[in-house]
């Protein structure tokens, strides 16, 4: 699916270059600028691939979504303003910028917290179990030969054992553990998703003068996104056909014949993503060539929706108990003073 994804993005960034009519091809001298896009495009691959293996290692979309989204945004703005100090009010830029980080803070801790609310109920689940299995043995016990026969110590489908809560608890420390990788795996993307605005800042503002230097002009907005998209879409190539070929532990390996016949339903949705990915990112950078990349980082408000996905329609944090809620919401207000501030400044 990831495959059709990155597909779309580089369909709908390469018809926007061309219907914008801004040159495309680029001069000696102003390679810097097309390898400065080159690279952001890169981070956002890894950004992207970073999210899907947090979520198949078990973090919730609800957790993955604000923790990375807010550190895009501190890391961008942040960047984004010493690059262009001009284009931005700094009291409001950095107060939105702190709201950031106090939504990275609750996102963390309801995740920590319906997390030992669900280990505290399942651990409560397999002590009933024991219990109920050990106050049947006395008066099972002696009906036992009758029904196993004479001697018999082999336990019947559904009978419940004490011996059975070693492999709980090590379900438990292994999901635990993946969990645990799992945040770390989506913070790192979240560095990733951090420096791809100031990379492509740098190729169309040439702020250092690396471009100027050479003798060259930096790249137009859409010239730049094509290159961007571009990389973006040989990366994501060439990561995923490397992890057909050498799949991660617990998965099945994978072809590209696989990929050609597998069903085109669930296909026709990872376009459709890729072409919204495409049109947001394209927003963003003309926004950010017009109002500063400072500003236009308040488009990372992406988790709010992501999150309402998570609650509403994939049923994470089911069951959760009333703090966690409260912690959504401060996160979900948390979320919506920072877009604000930023538009603000």
């Amino acid at each position: 699916a990831y495959l059709d994804y990155a597909t779309a993005v580089l369909l709908v960034a390469t018809s926007f270059a061309l219907a914008s009519g801004q040159p495309l091809s680029v001069s000696s001298e102003s390679w810097a600028s097309a390898g400065l896009a080159a690279v952001g495009g890169c981070l956002l691959m890894l950004g992207n691939l970073s999210m899907q293996r947090a979520l198949l290692l078990g973090v919730p979309l609800t957790i993955v979504l604000p923790l990375q989204g807010s550190l895009t945004v501190v890391l961008g703005t942040s960047i984004n303003y010493v690059l262009q100090p001009e284009r931005s009010e700094p009291r409001r830029l950095f107060a939105g910028v702190a709201a950031f980080l106090v939504a990275i803070a609750l996102s963390a801790t309801a995740h920590v917290a319906h997390e030992r609310q669900a280990a505290s109920r399942r651990e409560r689940r397999r002590r009933r179990k024991r219990q109920h299995a050990a106050s049947c043995r006395p008066c099972c016990g002696a009906q036992a030969p009758l029904v196993n026969g004479a001697g018999s110590s082999t336990p019947q489908a559904g009978e419940l054992t004490i011996e059975s809560a070693p492999a709980a608890d090590a379900a438990t420390t292994t999901a635990t553990a993946n969990a645990t990788t799992g945040l770390f795996v989506a913070a790192a993307g979240g560095l990733c998703f951090g420096f791809f605005s100031p990379c492509f800042n740098l190729a169309v503002n040439d702020e250092l003068g690396w471009v100027r230097q050479s003798g060259g002009a930096p790249l137009k907005v859409f010239a730049a996104n094509l290159y961007f998209c571009v990389a973006f879409a040989l990366s994501a190539w060439a990561a995923n056909l490397a992890l057909m070929r050498w799949p991660p532990p617990g998965t099945q390996r994978s072809s590209l014949s696989e990929y050609a016949s597998s069903p085109s339903d669930g296909r026709w949705l990872a376009l459709l993503s890729g072409v919204v990915c495409a049109i947001g990112n394209a927003a963003q950078f003309v926004g950010g060539d017009m109002a500063g990349f400072a500003s236009a980082d308040l488009v990372q408000a992406f988790p709010i929706v992501g999150t309402v996905w998570g609650v509403a329609c994939l049923g994470e944090f089911r069951k959760a108990s009333s703090r966690v809620y409260v912690l959504l919401a401060a996160m979900y207000g948390a979320f919506l003073s920072a877009v604000a501030l930023l538009a603000w400044s």
